[in-house]
């Protein structure tokens, strides 16, 4: 990975970090900011879409430990991005949840 990339990668990781943690320190007064995977509910294309970059790019990922020409593959930073993409969201609503505690969305 180049400079550049390494960079990139740190930066976007950066991006969810400050998410979560805005997510953790506002969801105290404000309850309803952890259900915000309600939105994947009512618009299945969105669940779909997640549920793939999620798979997709674990499966990327795993393969590359085992097959060293994948890990010279260009795209094969697109899965890095989309294990983050998929962990941030996760950990934003993981930390509206240990803000605010158990809620009831519905």
């Amino acid at each position: 990975m180049t400079r550049f990339k390494r960079i990139l990668v740190f930066a976007h990781l950066l991006l969810w970090v400050g998410f979560a943690s805005a997510a953790y320190l506002e969801a105290g007064p404000f309850r309803a900011r952890s259900c915000w995977q309600l939105i994947m509910l009512y618009l299945p294309p969105l669940q779909f879409v997640f549920m793939a970059i999620a798979v997709i790019s674990v499966v990327t990922l795993l393969m590359c430990l085992f097959d060293g020409k994948l890990r010279m593959h260009p795209r094969i930073d697109l899965a890095w991005h989309g294990l983050i993409l998929v962990a941030g969201l996760t950990a934003c609503g993981l930390a509206g949840y240990a803000a605010s505690g158990p809620i009831a969305c519905l």
